[in-house]
C-alpha cells in the first residue's frame, strides 16, 4: 500500500500537498521490517550449532557453509541518479534491462567504487538544516548555502539490482520462511523481490530484515534496491565521519521452518558474594570456582497451517573445552500462526568467567523438537558468564574494580569506506590487544555484528552505542537537544535504542549501553534509558551530554575533562557514580602530549576508571593525484564542500594500521605491569624494586608449574647497561617471581641486594664517567590468542645513581693534541666571514652579519651550509592551531609575534674575534631579530604596527681538533607569547644520510616521552620522517646526548651535541625544513630539500593533546619568554680527525686555552 510513496511524492510538490515521502516523514523509519532480534542461522544439526562457535568461531567464511543461509554479497548492477526523482520507473521488474548500468561491490559505499563524492563533516550538515527534509537544493559557497544556484543532484539515490538462485529444499508450503537481511544501508533503502516491494528502513547500522516467502520464486530471483543518500534520519547520524551511502554490510537470505525460533535472550551470571570481593582471588588460593545461574528468554513462531506445536524446547551450555556442563528442557505448545515466549533456566557448576583479560566463552544451542523428539529449528551462541555493575563508586567486572583502557573506534577501511572486512577487524583487535587496550567504544553507532563476537573471543570490553548524534543543530545555533525534545521524533530515537539492545543483548562483551553522542539531553533519551533498564538491568547506561553528569546515565561519562576537572568530580563526596572519560586525549596527528597526566590521576585518584581515546584509525580515503600518485585524502579532497578539512584524521593508527608513534606512549602508560625503583630510607645503597600486577583478575606467574587461575605467564628480562661501555651492556638476567606468582593488584617488593649485583662493583668497569639504566622487559612465554611469544607486555627503563667519586671524570682535551689554527677574515659568496683554517683541510667560514657557520668543510667536503642560528618557531601541529577565535591558537600567535620570520635588524649589530692561542679562535657575535609589523592589537599587551623580536649573542669556540663550540645567549622580549622551542638549527650536506643519536629512540616530546627509551640508535634521515597525513613538527626525539650524521658511502660526517652544564637536547633531523611542513597540506607534496636540516632545542614546548580545539598544552609544558642560553659542540667526522663517537662524546673541550 505504501508504494505510492516512493512514486507519488515528488520533492517540489511535497509541502503544497502536505504528503511527506518515507525518507522526510521522521514518523516513519521502516515499513514491513521484521521484529529486531540477535543474530539467527537455523543450524540444521545442534552438532553443527556447537561446533560453528566452538571449532569455527562463528566465521564469516563459516556462514556461507549454512545450508539454511545464501549469501548474496558480490557484483551487483548499479545506477546512480541525481535524486528519487530520478529514478526508472520499473527497474524493480524482473525485466528490466540493465545492461547498460555500471557494476558494484556489495557491501561497499558507492562512493569507493566511483559513484559521486564522498563528504566528510564533522559536526554540520552536508545539506541545509531544515528537518525533517534532507535535501541538498543549495549550493555550498563561501561558507555558506546559495539557494540561488541550486546543485543538479539534491539527494543522490542509487538503484541496485542482482538475481539469486533459491536453494533448493527451501520448502515454503507448509509455513517455511524465506527472509531477506541487510545488515546496513546508508541512509534509507526500499527492497523489491521479483517487483514485489517487501519494505522500507532506515537506520544505516542496524539491520533491516524482511519476509520475502510471497515474493521468491523456484530458480532465478530478481531483487532490486533503491537506497537515498540521505534522509529524515540523517539528521541523527551526523557523526564526524564521512558521508558515505549504499549497501555497505553484508545482504543475506535465511530459511527459517514452519516451526521456528525467532529470537532468544540468553543472561549468564555468576553467584557471587554480596560483597565485591575477588572471586577469582579465591580461586587462587584454592578455593573453588563459583556457581552461575543461566537464563534463556525465547519466541518461537508456529506457521504450520491446522495443526497446533506440542513439542520441547532445550537449551545446552557447552564448556569452553567444548564438553555439555548444563541442560534445561521444557514442553512447548503454539496454536497454529501464533507466537509464544518461553524461560528455561540452568546452573553451571564451578563457572569460568569472562572477562576482558580472560574471555571464558560457553556456547548456548537452543534446539525446537517436535513430540518424537525430532529437531525443527535449531539456534546458538557464545556465553560468557559475567557481572557488570556499580558498587561503591566503581564499574565493576565479576566483583572486581576494572580500569578502562579504552579507545573510539569508527568503522573505517581507506579503500572501501565503511564497509569493513573479518580480516580487518581482527587486525584492529590484534593491535588493541597487543597495545594494552581493554575497552572500545563504538562512536557512534552499533558496529558489524562480527565485531562484538571477535571482541568475546579476544577480550575487549565494548560500550555500544546507539546510532545517534544531532551535533550539527549547534551550528545552526540551536540546542543539541533540539531534536530529543521534539515530540515527533521520540519514536525514531527510542527505535534506535530498543534496535540495538535487541540485536546485541546476547553479546557478553558489552558491558554499557550508550544512547548516542552528542543530541543533547531529552525527553527521548529518558524514554530510550527507562525502556533499556527494563528489558536488560544487567548492564549500566552510558551517555555523554551534560558532561555526562545527565540523570540518565550510571557513569560520569564526560569528553575532553582537564585532569583537575574528573578529579575534582571523582572526589566529591556527593557523587556516587564512577568517572569514565567517553572521549579523551583528541590524537589528531602528532599529539598525545599530556597523556601520562591522565594515567597519573586515573591510578591514584579512587573514582576515576580511565577512559576512551579519540580515536582509533585516521579516517583518509585512497584516491590519487591527477599523474597518479597515491595518497590518503580528506575533506575537500575530493571537491565535497561544505567539509571540515583534515579533521577526521585523529587516529592512533594511519588508514592501514600502521601505528602512529604516539600508540607507544599509549602501550607504555596502559600497561599491566607497574615497575618502580626506590630509595630506601635515603640510602642510596638500598634500593627496592616493586612491581604491581595492575590486571583486575588476571595472575602473572613465571613459572608454567602453577596452580594459578586465571594466569598469564611471563618472562622478566633485565639488562644494566651504560653509555660509557663499548659494548654497553654491564650485567643481565632473568627475575622469577614467587611460587605463587604475582595476583590481581598485588605489588612485589624486591630488595636489590638479592636480584642484582652490586653497582659498587660495577662502577670499577667504568672507563670513564657516564650514565648507567636499569632495562626490564616482561615478554610472553607462550602463544596466545592475541600475541605470539615473545610479545613485549610492559616495559621499563630506570636510571640508576652513578657517584661522581666512584668514576673517572671525562678527560679534558689538552692544547698540545690539537692542531694549529690561522685565523683571516675574507669574503665568501658577497658575505664578509671570520675564515678559520686548520690541519687536514679544515675550513671555518662564521658570518660577520650573525647568521652563523657559512662553512664548515674538510677538504673538498662541505659537511656544514649554514647555521647554527637561533630557532623560536616550529610547523604548527593540528593542536597548535586549535582554536577558532584570532590569538587563540599557539600557531596564530607564534604568526602574529612574527616567530616564523625572525630577521637580523642589521642594527646594533656587533663583531668581537680574537685568537686566546694558536689552537683556538674566540669570535662573539651580537644582533638582533625580528619580526614583522603586528597586525592587530592586544597579543600580550602588544599594538598594530609593533615588531618582537630577541637580542642574541653568540660565542663560536673553533678548536684544532674540528670542534665549533656554540654558545648562544638568547633575550627574548617579554611580550612575546609562549615559545614553541628555544633551540638552533643548521643545514648540512644531503650526502649525509645516515644517522645514529644518543637518546630517545623514537619520535618523543617533553610531554610525551614516558615510554621514550635512551639508547643508542640508527637510520637513515628519511626514515626519520614521520609522514602524517597533514605534514607539521615531527620526528624529534627527547634526550639526546648526541646525534651524528654520515655520508651514505665515505667516511665522512659530522657529529653534534650539547656541551656541559646544557642538559640533552631535543633533535630532529630532517630532508624538510619547517617551512615545507608548514607548507604542504599533504605528506606526497613534500619533496626532498638539497640539504638536511638539523634542530637542537634547549627547550620544546609539548604536543598537547587534552583536545585540538584550544590551547591544550599543560602548563608546565609550555615556554615563557625569557633569557636562555645553551651550547652545542660540532665536531667533522674522519678518519684524520677522528670517527670515534664514544671516545669524542666522553672528551671534554677546555673553556680557555
Amino acid at each position: 500500500m505504501f508504494d505510492r510513496f516512493v512514486r507519488e511524492a515528488r520533492p517540489i510538490q511535497r509541502r503544497l500537498k502536505g504528503v511527506l515521502a518515507d525518507w522526510e516523514n521522521p514518523a516513519i523509519f521502516g515499513r514491513n521490517k521484521l521484529p529486531p532480534h540477535v543474530p539467527l542461522f537455523s543450524f540444521a544439526t545442534t552438532k553443527a550449532a556447537h561446533q560453528f562457535w566452538h571449532q569455527a568461531k562463528g566465521s564469516l567464511e563459516a556462514r556461507l557453509q549454512n545450508p539454511h543461509s545464501l549469501s548474496l554479497n558480490g557484483e551487483w548492477q548499479f545506477k546512480l541518479v541525481p535524486s528519487p526523482d530520478h529514478v526508472v520507473l520499473g527497474f524493480e521488474q524482473a525485466h528490466f534491462d540493465d545492461s547498460d548500468w555500471g557494476s558494484i561491490t556489495v557491501p561497499s559505499n558507492w562512493q569507493c567504487q566511483g559513484y559521486g563524492k564522498p563528504i566528510y563533516t564533522n559536526k554540520k550538515y552536508p545539506f541545509p538544516m531544515d528537518p525533517p527534509f534532507a535535501r541538498r537544493d543549495a549550493t555550498w559557497v563561501n561558507g555558506r548555502w546559495d539557494w540561488d544556484a541550486p546543485p543538479l543532484s539534491t539527494n543522490p539515490t542509487g538503484c541496485y539490482r542482482t538475481s539469486f538462485m533459491l536453494p533448493e529444499g527451501w520448502a515454503t508450503g507448509d509455513g517455511g520462511q524465506i527472509r531477506i537481511a541487510f545488515q546496513g544501508v546508508d541512509s534509507a533503502f526500499y527492497c523489491w523481490v521479483n517487483g514485489q516491494l517487501l519494505g522500507y528502513s532506515q537506520d544505516s547500522r542496524l539491520p533491516a530484515e524482511f519476509d520475502a516467502t510471497s515474493a521468491v520464486l523456484p530458480g532465478r530471483n530478481t531483487l532490486a534496491v533503491q537506497v537515498m543518500q540521505f534522509c529524515d534520519g540523517s539528521y541523527l547520524e551526523d557523526q564526524d565521519h564521512w558521508w558515505l551511502a549504499g549497501v555497505h554490510r553484508d545482504v543475506a537470505l535465511l530459511y527459517k521452518p514452519p516451526s521456528r525460533l525467532t529470537d532468544f535472550a540468553v543472561t549468564a551470571q555468576p553467584s557471587l558474594p554480596a560483597a565485591s570481593s575477588s572471586i577469582s582471588h579465591h580461586h587462587q588460593r584454592g578455593h573453588s570456582l563459583p556457581s552461575a545461574w543461566v537464563e534463556v528468554r525465547a519466541t518461537l513462531e508456529h506457521a504450520a497451517q491446522g495443526r497446533a506445536l506440542e513439542g520441547s524446547l532445550e537449551v545446552e551450555l557447552f564448556s569452553p573445552l567444548g564438553e555439555s556442563v548444563a541442560q534445561s528442557a521444557v514442553e512447548v505448545q503454539v496454536d497454529s500462526g501464533a507466537s509464544h515466549s518461553v524461560r528455561l533456566q540452568a546452573t553451571v557448576k564451578e563457572a569460568q568467567l569472562w572477562s576482558a583479560e580472560h574471555p571464558a566463552l560457553y556456547v548456548a544451542v537452543v534446539t525446537l523438537r517436535d513430540q518424537q523428539g525430532q529437531l525443527l529449528d535449531c539456534e546458538s551462541c557464545q556465553v560468557g558468564i559475567r557481572e557488570v555493575k556499580i558498587s561503591d563508586k566503581c564499574l565493576r567486572v565479576n566483583g572486581h574494580a576494572i580500569m578502562v583502557a579504552g579507545v573510539n573506534r569508527h568503522e573505517h577501511c581507506p579503500e572501501r569506506g565503511k564497509a569493513v572486512t573479518e580480516e580487518s577487524m581482527v587486525r584492529d583487535i590484534l593491535l588493541l590487544k597487543q597495545n594494552n587496550f581493554n575497552a572500545v567504544r563504538c562512536s557512534h553507532y552499533p558496529n558489524h555484528v562480527r565485531w562484538y563476537e571477535l571482541c568475546a573471543q579476544y577480550g575487549l570490553y565494548v560500550v555500544d552505542e546507539a546510532n545517534i548524534e544531532a551535533h550539527g543543530f549547534e551550528s545552526l545555533f540551536l540546542p543539541v537537544s533540539y531534536l530529543s525534545n521534539r515530540p515527533e521524533w521520540k519514536a525514531a530515537h527510542l527505535d534506535r535504542m530498543m534496535c540495538m539492545v535487541e540485536r546485541d543483548k546476547n553479546f557478553p562483551c558489552i558491558i554499557m549501553w550508550s544512547l548516542g553522542n552528542e543530541d543533547g539531553v531529552g525527553d527521548a533519551h529518558v524514554a530510550m534509558a527507562e525502556w533499556t533498564l527494563l528489558h536488560d538491568p544487567t548492564r549500566p547506561i552510558h551517555y555523554e551530554p551534560s558532561g555526562g553528569r545527565s540523570a540518565v546515565t550510571d557513569v560520569i561519562c564526560p569528553m575532553y575533562a582537564r585532569v583537575d576537572t574528573i578529579t575534582r568530580w571523582a572526589k566529591d563526596p556527593n557523587n556516587k557514580r564512577p568517572v569514565i572519560l567517553c572521549e579523551y586525549q583528541h590524537a589528531m596527528n602528532n599529539s598525545n602530549g599530556g597523556l601520562k597526566e591522565y594515567w597519573d590521576a586515573f591510578r591514584s585518584v579512587d573514582g576515576l576508571q580511565g577512559g576512551f581515546i579519540w580515536d582509533w584509525v585516521d579516517q583518509g580515503l585512497n584516491t590519487t593525484t591527477a599523474s597518479g600518485v597515491p595518497y590518503w585524502g580528506y575533506g575537500g579532497d575530493f571537491g565535497d564542500q561544505p567539509n571540515d578539512g583534515p579533521f577526521c584524521l585523529n587516529g592512533l593508527v594511519w588508514p592501514d594500521r600502521t601505528p602512529h608513534p604516539a600508540l607507544e606512549e599509549v602501550k607504555f602508560l596502559q600497561q599491566p605491569l607497574g615497575i618502580e625503583l626506590y630509595i630506601v630510607g635515603n640510602q642510596l645503597s638500598r634500593l627496592r624494586l616493586e612491581m604491581e600486577n595492575r590486571y583486575s583478575m588476571l595472575s602473572l606467574v613465571t613459572s608454567s608449574t602453577t596452580s594459578l587461575s586465571p594466569c598469564l605467564e611471563v618472562q622478566i628480562q633485565w639488562q644494566i647497561v651504560s653509555d660509557a661501555l663499548q659494548d654497553r651492556q654491564l650485567a643481565e638476567g632473568v627475575l622469577d617471581l614467587p611460587a605463587l606468582g604475582l595476583l590481581p593488584g598485588e605489588t612485589l617488593r624486591l630488595d636489590w641486594a638479592e636480584q642484582f649485583p652490586a653497582l659498587s662493583a660495577l662502577f670499577p668497569r667504568l672507563p670513564v664517567a657516564g650514565e648507567m639504566w636499569l632495562h626490564l622487559s616482561v615478554c610472553l612465554t607462550k602463544d596466545q590468542l592475541w600475541a605470539a611469544k615473545g610479545h613485549e607486555l610492559a616495559r621499563r627503563q630506570l636510571a640508576l645513581y652513578v657517584p661522581t667519586e666512584a668514576l673517572v671524570p671525562r678527560p679534558i682535551m689538552l692544547a698540545p693534541t690539537m692542531g694549529r689554527l690561522d685565523l683571516k677574515h675574507e669574503t665568501l659568496q658577497g658575505r664578509e666571514v671570520v675564515a678559520v683554517r686548520g690541519d687536514h683541510g679544515l675550513f671555518v667560514a662564521i658570518a660577520r652579519d650573525g647568521s652563523g657557520l657559512s662553512r664548515l668543510d674538510v677538504g673538498a667536503s662541505n659537511l656544514l651550509v649554514s647555521g647554527p642560528e637561533p630557532c623560536l618557531y616550529r610547523a604548527p601541529t593540528d593542536n597548535d592551531k586549535g582554536g577558532v577565535l584570532p590569538g587563540f591558537n599557539f600557531a596564530s600567535t607564534w604568526e602574529e609575534a612574527g616567530l616564523h620570520d625572525l630577521r637580523p635588524t642589521g642594527a646594533g649589530g656587533s663583531v668581537n674575534v680574537s685568537q686566546p692561542s694558536q689552537h683556538m679562535v674566540l669570535v662573539v657575535v651580537k644582533w638582533r631579530l625580528q619580526g614583522p609589523p603586528s597586525t592587530r592589537t592586544g597579543m600580550r599587551g602588544m599594538v598594530a604596527g609593533g615588531q618582537l623580536g630577541v637580542n642574541v649573542t653568540t660565542k663560536y669556540r673553533v678548536y684544532g681538533t674540528g670542534d665549533v663550540q656554540v654558545t648562544m645567549k638568547l633575550a627574548c622580549d617579554r611580550m612575546l607569547p609562549y615559545l614553541p622551542r628555544v633551540g638552533m638549527r643548521m643545514k648540512v650536506s644531503s650526502a649525509l644520510q645516515r644517522t645514529q643519536w644518543l637518546g630517545c629512540k623514537g619520535e618523543t616530546y617533553p610531554d610525551r616521552k614516558a615510554s621514550g627509551v635512551i639508547g643508542h640508535n640508527s637510520s637513515t634521515v628519511q626514515e626519520m620522517h614521520v609522514p602524517y597525513i597533514v605534514p607539521a613538527e615531527c620526528a624529534s626525539r627527547a634526550d639526546t646526548r648526541w646525534v651524528a650524521l654520515h655520508h651514505q658511502t665515505a667516511d665522512l660526517g659530522v657529529l653534534v651535541m650539547p656541551c656541559p652544564p646544557t642538559p640533552p637536547m631535543q633533535m630532529s633531523v630532517s630532508n624538510y625544513s619547517m617551512e615545507s611542513l608548514n607548507k604542504a597540506s599533504h605528506n606526497h607534496e613534500l619533496e626532498d630539500e638539497k640539504d638536511v636540516h638539523v634542530h637542537l632545542d634547549h627547550y620544546h614546548m609539548g604536543l598537547g593533546g587534552d583536545d585540538s580545539w584550544t590551547p591544550a598544552v599543560l602548563k608546565k609544558y609550555r615556554i615563557p619568554p625569557r633569557t636562555f642560553e645553551f651550547s652545542v659542540r660540532i665536531r667533522p667526522l674522519t678518519p684524520e680527525l677522528g670517527m670515534d663517537i664514544d671516545e669524542i662524546y666522553r672528551t671534554l673541550l677546555p673553556e680557555k686555552p
